[in-house]
Formats: structure tokens, C-alpha cells, sequence
């Protein structure tokens, strides 16, 4: 734009002469034209038209008919002041702006004050500081303002608008008046009110005195003890006149109306602001504070939603401050949904959540000081709230927070049966969703396993696929597992309460001889007995209907509770699924289990779902033992088969088990339960099987928890389980699972501590033995069913001495467990040992001998094995050496390791002959496994404590070995090559200086021991001598044998006076 059309429309808008018309085109122009501004006209523009505006606005008087040219004109130019931005230009004229509009809205119409104080608003909020001189004087102006309100008021009850001049506004509800064009000059005239008598400047008002209190708080407590009254008078102007009913006929009275309920909403929202930081100042006028809140509820129009809306917010501040105890008395009004929400569609699809937010705060502060007819309110609306199924999972979580919150508060009502019945009341609303949410899970979990996807209407609900808040939006599953976390915590909290109000659940099953009990001990003697006794009997039914209604509500609970559970096994069945489908199959549409066994199902549970269900099974543990019987006694069938289908619910067996109050009463209902359907252990039903052995083992491993309880309970079914492996039914598919339960029991008992069940296995030892005996001949070697017979077996739980008569019978799996598995094997050698250590030679032997050879087999063969060398070997060598002379007739046989000896005799190979007591004659002794077992260990450059004390006794053989070869070389001919490759191995080992060197440091490299060895070997120049040596041997010399006796004669120095302690790196180098 040119610098002269800045100047052309300042002389122009100055001219007295132009008509008012014509300076409206101009100033629309003008307004048209800023969006096109750069930003250095900006500050010209300002400097230039900014006065020729101002003189306007101020000189120009008010006009207050809509479309008269004077109004128009006024209105365009305020609309240019609010399209100038905000920025660095205008800072110089800031101050004269606020200024200005403050003084117009003195004068002004409605609707260009609404402008002047949104302008004023913006300009403050950019402008705090400059502005701190135009804070008084605006809030003697809200003062005024609001002083004003009976005149507001007045004024609506005197309109009355003929209908030729009303029509309807559908802005009506805008705080703006936009500016019309110069071609609207026909548009309908409608009279406009004072603006200081008006509504909806009123309503522009608190936030602007909110923005400067903020900047100014030296203003803040005068302000606020002036305007507070002034304040609540204007709240209570809903309670004049017709002119605040709803019946309003004239289109203009229910306009304003609606003017009068927006602008106390603002102001409601006003207090709230002082309510938070100016509380003290509150606190005389709290009452009457919550009184009108309550009052504004009622009164606001159905279709006024965003209204009502900033009502509950601005209620929400109040109630969070000290002044919620005077809203006490009224509570029973607040839950009312009616007052919150009203009766509009819209309001009842929105402000739902913020309702529930304000009853949340206000209930959860005030909950202690409620009167029982207040709490049974409070329990009858949450318990409404969370049956309807309208609302959201987040709504029921945060109601079932209050109503277990509230049980506390229930406890201390002085009529106890009154709080039962309430407790009782909140227990069945409980029960009733975790029914909801077993439902969801249910159908969520049919849909994934028929290969189809969530059906909203199934998971959500048809009452909530209405819902369009963000609050209420989220991922379904996770707020149904948050709710069910709510409910189990609100189910603990009530059970705790009804032990507290005399309830069956800490009183037993007969509550009416407790009762009948306290009132005799309470009350004095009646002189008519049949009156007493009538009104005995009535209390006494009913108790006893109250009791049975408890005891139904808890069955209800825990079959619903375990289903709800359900909804953290939505992850564990998509793995399934997807297992199922990756093995290249289709969906199940039955819904049948796929794939996965037992065992990786409950891998697949997460570690949430796992402790939910514990959680849940807390509940229960602190029952009365009667009550607790009676429940589990009748629900245990249902119990069962939640667990076939929900693995993860065998957690909650646990929880029972492990609970001294609750350990022996379970074990005997589930043990009672399980022994009566053993002919289906043998199913080919394997989540049915599975479940069942599960279930076993716990009851057994609850014996170590408390052996005292829980053993006499197990007792009783020692022998029919015994039983059930001895006669399995002919028709049992899997005839395996018996003997599992078998090895389960006797793992379980085993150990010597349980002599009352020991007892009970004597009577079918022997049948037992011989069942499995015969078991294992038809059985494959090293098959599982083989190694099941063998562990039963050896781990019968009986004493020895009761053992002793059938011990024979144990041979044959003890030589199949010395060739079995590592577990087995530890097995058998401690049963083995177990019999050596405690039997006589006498009694042992005529058992071991038929068998005597296997196991020796094997126990040589556990020397040998690597795997074995850190387990097995020294137990077998340990056995070996308890043996004694027993042992060594294995000497006289050789049992061939490999081909190549199997080539060679005795005779053939390095040998020495050794004389045992006991045996005739001579037994060879084989020195070659020994000289080639020494050269590996010498080879080893591992350095351990043990492989310490090995080389030194490894040296020390050497040597030995060396000087005996030597003597049994020339001493006693012999014609095997063999003999003599290892007696020249062993001289030359000898001979070698180097060699000598490392044998004396093969621990510890030190002067003193290799002068010692190096000494001694010189002391013998025909051994010290390769060569000598040598010739020696081939040409047979007797020099040789006599200096060989001598270095054995007990003299000769031995390893023991060298320093044998660390092993040397040269050890590798023999």
C-alpha cells in the first residue's frame, strides 16, 4: 500500500462532512485491506490511523440499534483493533488502548463490549507489565459490573419483544459481534442492551480479572472480600422471578436466559478460581457456596451442554478445597445423575466422565462424615453406575475405587446388620462384573480361535459403540484387566468388612446361635417366654437367610471370579493360534486347543495374569474354616473345570495350599475329589490328565509346607492311589499317567519323615515290586515307561529293614539304573551304597551275586566315562572301596575296552603279578593302561589343587614302574615285544637328563630338589647314561641288575624329600 493511502484514510475518516455511510465503507475497506499488510506497514498504520480511531469511538456516541449506520461503524472499528497484531508495534500504544476500551465499555452496547473486553484480555495476556496502571480501574469496573445484576435481571423480566422484530439469531451465543458489510443495511433490527447492564459482557469478565489478579496480587485480597458478596448475589439470581423458569414462550426470554446461566457458569468458575487460592476468605460463606453450585446444576437447560460442562469443572476446583464439608448434607442430591448431567441426549453422551470425576473427589473427601442413609445412596448409585454397561471400563474402575473406599466408612455404622446388608450389596455388584468381564474374555477368546477378529459388539457392548469421548476410548482388554484388578482389591476390602459386621464369613455357618447367644448375654430376663422366643426365632431366620444369601454370594464369586481371570489368556491363546497356524493348519472352528501341550501353555502364562489369580485366591483364605468347606465342598467341580480350560488358574491351588488355615481343608476336598475320578487318569484327554496330575502334585509338595496338618489328610489315599497303578482299568489309553501320580507320591514322601504313610505302603510292598519287576521285562531298553519303573522302584518310600525281605526284587532295576540316565544313575548308586553301608557281607552277597557282574560292569564303566568324572566316579569309587575283597575278582578277568586289546593276552601286555588275601595264587596286574594314563595326566598343562597331588603321585609311579621294569627285564626273560617297548619307554624317560630335570621340577622348579634328583640319578652312572642304559638292556649285562637293586634298596632317596607343591609349565614338554 502506498505511504499516501495511509494519510487518504485518516483525512477521510476525519472529515466531519462524510456521512456516516460513507465512513463505514472506508473503515470496511480499511479492515478488508490489513490482511494484506506487510509488517512495516504496520507501525505506520498505527502511528497514523490509530488517533483518527480513537477520536472516533470516543466522540461518536453509543448507539444500541443493531443496524443503525453509527453501530455498524463503531463495530468495524473495533473489529480493526482486534485484527492489528499483537506484536512490537503495538507496545507503543498499549497502555491508550486499554485504556480507551475500558471507557467504552462504560457506554457501550453489548455487543461491542464483548469486542472491547476479549480485546483487553488478548492485550493483557501479551502485556502484563506495561499494563499494571489499568488494573484498578478495570476491577472497580467488574465490581460495578456486577453490582449491576439486579438491573440485568429487571431488564429481562420487562422484554418483551413483538415478533414482527424478533427473529431468530442462530449466533445469539457468540461472544463476538462481527461487523456486517455496507450491503446489509435491510438486515432485521434488533434492540441491543447496555453494556453494563448486560449478561454477556458479565460473562467476558472473570477471566480477565483472573489474568490480573494473577499479575497483581497485591490487589487480590481487598478485590475478593469486596466483590465475593456481590458475587454470590449474582449466583442467586436463578431463584427470581419466572423469568429463570424453563417455560420461557418469547424466543428473546429464553435467549437471555441462557445469557443469565452462561454468565453464572463463569462466575461459578470465578469462585472456584478464589476458592483455590483465597480459601480462608471462602470459608464464612461455604454453605451458601454449596447451596447455589447445587442450585446452577438444577437450573441449567437441558441443551445447554458446554454449560453445564464448565458448571462440573468449576464444581470440581470448589470440592477439592476445605469448603467441600458443607456439601455433605447435600450429597444425597449429587447422586442424583439427573442434577449432574441433566436430561439432554448430548449431555448424556459427554459429560458422564466429568460427572463421575466431580462425584469421584467430592465422595472420596467427605465419605467419613456420611449418614448410613447417605452411604446406602452412595452404594444403590455406584452399583447402578456399574451395571450399566453404557459406560465405559474406565467409569466402572473408578466406581468400584469408591465403593471399596467407602467400606471403611460402612464398618463404623452402628447397625451392623444395616452394614452387612450394604456390604453384601457391593459384593453382588462386584460379582456382576466380573461376570461382564468373563463374558468379553470369553468372546474375545471364541473370535481368536475361530480365526476371526474382536467383535466389537461382543467386547464392548452395544451400549457403548455410541460412545465418542477421547476419555473413553482405549484399548478394551487392558482397561478390562485394570478394572479386574480394581474388583479383586474392592472384594478384599468387603470380605475384610463382613468379618468385622458379624458376618457368617468369620462367625461360621450357624450366625443365629451367635446372635441368639449375645442377645441373652446382653439383654435383661423377659417375663414372657413366648414373646423371646418368637422373636428369637425371627431373628433367627433371618440370619439364617442372610447367611445362605452370603454363602451363594460367594460361590457366585468365585466361579465368576475365575472365569474374569480369563481376560489375561487373550495373549496366551494368539500364541496358540499362531503355533497352530505355523505347523501349517487351519483354525480350529470348534474351538479346540491346538498344539501346544500342557507344559508350554503354562509357560506361555504371563507373570500378570499369574499373580492376578493369586490375588484373587486371597480372598478366600481367611474364611471361616466351616464356610470355607462348605464353598470349596460344593464348587470344586466347577473349579476343576476352569482349571482344564484356564491352566493358568491352577495358581490359585497354590495359594490354598500354602495357607495353614487353609492347607489341610483344600488338600482333603481336592484330594477326596481327585481319588473319586482316578478311572479317568488313563484318558486320552490330556488337558483333562494334565490338569489332574498337576493338582496331585501340589497336594503332595503341600506336605513339606506343614507335614503335621497335611500328613493324616494324605493318609487315607496312599493306597488307592498305589492301588490305581495295580489294577489299571483295561481301557485306559494312557496307562503312563498312573505311574507318574506313582513316582509323584513316593518323590514326595520319600526322605524318612513320614511314618504314618510308610505305613500305609507296606501292605502292597511286594505286590508293588513285582508288578514293576515283571513291567520292566516288557519294556525297551532305555525307553521313558523303563526308567518310570526304575525310579518307582528305588524310590519306594518304605525303611529299609521293611524293604529287606524284597530286596532282591530291587536288583534288576538297580542294574537298569546304573545304565540309565544321569538321574538315574545318582539314584542307584546311593541306593547301592545305602545297602553296602548298613547290610552285612553276609546277608549282601547271596543278593548282589546274581547281578554282581553288571554292576561292577557298570561301576568300572562310571570310572571311565568323562561325563561322569565330577558325579559319578568318585561315588563309584567310593563303592568300590566299600566293597573291600568283594571287588577284586574282577581282577581275574579282563574285560577288553577296545579292539586292539582284545588281540593281546594278559601275558603279552606290561604286567605285574600281585598277591590278595583271599585269593590263591597270583593276579596280574596290568601296568600299561596305568603308564599311558600317567603320560596324560603329565601332558596336562591345566594347573588345579587336585592335579597337584595327581603329578606327584603320577611321578612317584613312574619312577616305581621304572625301577621294576628294569629288575623284571633282565631278572625274569620274557619273549613279548611289547613288555620291553614299555620297560625301554620308561628307562629312556629315566636316562633322559632333560627329562630328569623336568620330573624333579614337575611341581615346583627349584634348585634345591633338581640338585637332589640329579644326585641321586648320578648315583647310578648306568641308568644316568642314555646310552650305558641301553646297552645294558640289549646286551643283558648283570652290572645292571645289581645297580638297579641298589637304587631300590630303602636308602635311594624318593620324590617325597623334593618340593613337590606347584605344578610346572614343563610337565606339557613329557
Amino acid at each position: 500500500m502506498a505511504i499516501t493511502n495511509f494519510e487518504v484514510y485518516a483525512t477521510r475518516l476525519r472529515d466531519d462532512k462524510l456521512s456516516v455511510k460513507l465512513k463505514l465503507t472506508i473503515a470496511h475497506e480499511l479492515c478488508e485491506s490489513l490482511e494484506f499488510f506487510q509488517l512495516q506497514d504496520y507501525s505506520r498504520f498505527v502511528s497514523i490511523l490509530w488517533p483518527v480511531i480513537r477520536d472516533l469511538l470516543l466522540k461518536t456516541p453509543a448507539v444500541f440499534m443493531s443496524t443503525a449506520p453509527e453501530q455498524k461503524l463503531r463495530s468495524t472499528l473495533l473489529e480493526i483493533i482486534q485484527r492489528i497484531p499483537h506484536s512490537e508495534v503495538f507496545r507503543p500504544i498499549v497502555l491508550e488502548v486499554v485504556t480507551t476500551l475500558v471507557s467504552l465499555v462504560k457506554v457501550e452496547n453489548e455487543d461491542n463490549a464483548v469486542v472491547c473486553l476479549k480485546v483487553i484480555y488478548e492485550l493483557h495476556r501479551m502485556y502484563r507489565q506495561l499494563l499494571e496502571s489499568v488494573a484498578q480501574p478495570f476491577l472497580e469496573l467488574a465490581s460495578e459490573i456486577y453490582r449491576n445484576a439486579d438491573q440485568m435481571l429487571k431488564a429481562m423480566d420487562s422484554m418483551d419483544t413483538p415478533a414482527s422484530l424478533s427473529t431468530p439469531n442462530v449466533n445469539l451465543m457468540s461472544p463476538s459481534a462481527m461487523s456486517p458489510g455496507p450491503d446489509a443495511g435491510d438486515a432485521t433490527s434488533k434492540n441491543l442492551n447496555k453494556a453494563m447492564s448486560s449478561f454477556k459482557v458479565l460473562t467476558e469478565v472473570p477471566i480477565i480479572v483472573v489474568s490480573i489478579i494473577q499479575a497483581n496480587r497485591r490487589h487480590a485480597e481487598q478485590f475478593v472480600t469486596n466483590i465475593l458478596p456481590l458475587i454470590l448475589h449474582m449466583l442467586e439470581l436463578s431463584q427470581k422471578g419466572a423469568g429463570l423458569q424453563p417455560e420461557f414462550t418469547s424466543h428473546s426470554l429464553r435467549a437471555a436466559n441462557s445469557d443469565l446461566i452462561t454468565a453464572q457458569s463463569k462466575t461459578l468458575s470465578f469462585l472456584a478460581f478464589f476458592a483455590r487460592g483465597f480459601t480462608a476468605l471462602l470459608l464464612p460463606s461455604q454453605d451458601r457456596i454449596a447451596q447455589l453450585t447445587l442450585n446452577l446444576l438444577c437450573a441449567c437447560p437441558a441443551e445447554s451442554t458446554a454449560t453445564r460442562k464448565e458448571m462440573l469443572i468449576a464444581t470440581r476446583h470448589v470440592v477439592s478445597t476445605e469448603i467441600r464439608k458443607a456439601f455433605v448434607p447435600l450429597a444425597d442430591r449429587f447422586l442424583d445423575m439427573q442434577v449432574l448431567v441433566g436430561s439432554g441426549l448430548a449431555s448424556q453422551c459427554i459429560l458422564k466422565p466429568f460427572a463421575f470425576s466431580l462425584l469421584a473427589d467430592l465422595m472420596h473427601h467427605i465419605r467419613a462424615e456420611l449418614s448410613p442413609q447417605q452411604l446406602t445412596l452412595m452404594v444403590d448409585f455406584y452399583a447402578g453406575c456399574m451395571h450399566d454397561q453404557s459406560l465405559s471400563s474406565g467409569v466402572h474402575t473408578m466406581c468400584a475405587k469408591l465403593l471399596h473406599n467407602i467400606t471403611e466408612c460402612i464398618m463404623q455404622i452402628p447397625d451392623k446388620r444395616h452394614g452387612r446388608v450394604l456390604l453384601l450389596s457391593i459384593l453382588r455388584t462386584f460379582v456382576s462384573s466380573f461376570s461382564a468381564i468373563g463374558s468379553s474374555a470369553k468372546a474375545a477368546i471364541a473370535d481368536i480361535r475361530t480365526d476371526h477378529a474382536y467383535a466389537e459388539d461382543k467386547i464392548y457392548g452395544p451400549g457403548e459403540l455410541i460412545r465418542t469421548n477421547a476419555f473413553e476410548q482405549g484399548d478394551k482388554i487392558k482397561e478390562l484387566r485394570f478394572l479386574l484388578r480394581s474388583l479383586v482389591t474392592g472384594c478384599k476390602n468387603v470380605i475384610y468388612a463382613l468379618r468385622k459386621c458379624d458376618s457368617t464369613l468369620a462367625l461360621g455357618m450357624h450366625p443365629q446361635t451367635h446372635s441368639v447367644r449375645d442377645d441373652d448375654s446382653t439383654a435383661p430376663p423377659q417375663p414372657d417366654s413366648d414373646a423371646a422366643g418368637s422373636t428369637t426365632s425371627i431373628i433367627s431366620n433371618q440370619e439364617a437367610e442372610l447367611a445362605g444369601f452370603e454363602l451363594d454370594l460367594l460361590a457366585a464369586l468365585l466361579r465368576e471370579g475365575l472365569q474374569a481371570c480369563r481376560i489375561h489368556d487373550i495373549e496366551r491363546v494368539k500364541v496358540e493360534v499362531a503355533t497352530f497356524a505355523a505347523n501349517g493348519n487351519k483354525s480350529c472352528t470348534d474351538g479346540s486347543n491346538p498344539v501346544l501341550s500342557r507344559e508350554a501353555q503354562l509357560k506361555l502364562v504371563d507373570r500378570e495374569g499369574k499373580e492376578q489369580i493369586e490375588h484373587f485366591a486371597n480372598l478366600f483364605v481367611n474364611l471361616d474354616p466351616a464356610v470355607f468347606h462348605e464353598l470349596f465342598t460344593s464348587q470344586f467341580d466347577y473349579i476343576f473345570h476352569t482349571m482344564v480350560e484356564h491352566c493358568a488358574a491352577i495358581s490359585s491351588v497354590q495359594v490354598f495350599v500354602a495357607y495353614d488355615g487353609t492347607s489341610p481343608a483344600f488338600i482333603s476336598i481336592m484330594l477326596r475329589y481327585l481319588c473319586d475320578r482316578l478311572d479317568t487318569l488313563g484318558s486320552d484327554d490330556e488337558p483333562l490328565t494334565s490338569t489332574m496330575l498337576h493338582m496331585f502334585k501340589i497336594a503332595f509338595l503341600a506336605l513339606a509346607f506343614f507335614p503335621e496338618s497335611n500328613e493324616p489328610v494324605l493318609q487315607p489315599y496312599v493306597q488307592p492311589i498305589i492301588n490305581s497303578a495295580l489294577n489299571i482299568p483295561k481301557g485306559a489309553k494312557r496307562p503312563e499317567n498312573y505311574f507318574l501320580l506313582l513316582r509323584a507320591l513316593f518323590r514326595s514322601i520319600g526322605g524318612g519323615r513320614y511314618e504314618t504313610l510308610y505305613k500305609e505302603v507296606c501292605p502292597v510292598l511286594q505286590s508293588l515290586l513285582e508288578m514293576l519287576n515283571g513291567a520292566l521285562g516288557f519294556t525297551k531298553c532305555a525307553s521313558p515307561m523303563q526308567e518310570l519303573f526304575v525310579e518307582i522302584c528305588l524310590t519306594v518310600p518304605v525303611r529299609l529293614s521293611v524293604l529287606l525281605p524284597f530286596l532282591s526284587l530291587l536288583m534288576k532295576p538297580l542294574v537298569f539304573a546304573l545304565e540309565s540316565g544321569p538321574e538315574l544313575v545318582s539314584q542307584g548308586l546311593r541306593t547301592l551304597e545305602l545297602c553296602i553301608d548298613n547290610l552285612t557281607r553276609e546277608f549282601l552277597d547271596p543278593i548282589l551275586t546274581p547281578v554282581m557282574d553288571d554292576i561292577m560292569t557298570s561301576l568300572w564303566l562310571h570310572l571311565q566315562l568323562p561325563s561322569s568324572a565330577s558325579t559319578h566316579a568318585p561315588v563309584a569309587a567310593r563303592i568300590l572301596g566299600k566293597l573291600g575283597g568283594r571287588n577284586r575278582h574282577m581282577l581275574l578277568t579282563r574285560f577288553p575296552t577296545d579292539a586292539s586289546e582284545q588281540s593281546s593276552t594278559s601275558d603279552e601286555r606290561l604286567s605285574i603279578p600281585l598277591a590278595f588275601e583271599g585269593l590263591s595264587g597270583l593276579v596280574s596286574m596290568p601296568l600299561a593302561d596305568a603308564v599311558l594314563f600317567s603320560t596324560k595326566v603329565l601332558e596336562n598343562r591345566v594347573s588345579t589343587k587336585q592335579l597337584r597331588v595327581v603329578r606327584k603321585d603320577t611321578i612317584e609311579f613312574v619312577i616305581a614302574c621304572a625301577r621294576y621294569v628294569l629288575l623284571h627285564h633282565f631278572a625274569v626273560p620274557t619273549k613279548s615285544e611289547q613288555s620291553s617297548d614299555h620297560g625301554r619307554q620308561l628307562i629312556l624317560l629315566m636316562a633322559e637328563p632333560r627329562s630328569q630335570m623336568r620330573l624333579a621340577n614337575i611341581s615346583q622348579p627349584t634348585t634345591q630338589g633338581s640338585q637332589l634328583f640329579e644326585q641321586r640319578i648320578a648315583a647310578c652312572p648306568s641308568v644316568g647314561d642314555k646310552c650305558k642304559a641301553s646297552v645294558c638292556i640289549e646286551e643283558g649285562s648283570k652290572p645292571v641288575i645289581d645297580v638297579v637293586s641298589q637304587s631300590t634298596e630303602p636308602d635311594t632317596a624318593s620324590l617325597n624329600d623334593l618340593s613337590l607343591e606347584a605344578p610346572s609349565s614343563a610337565a606339557g614338554a613329557l
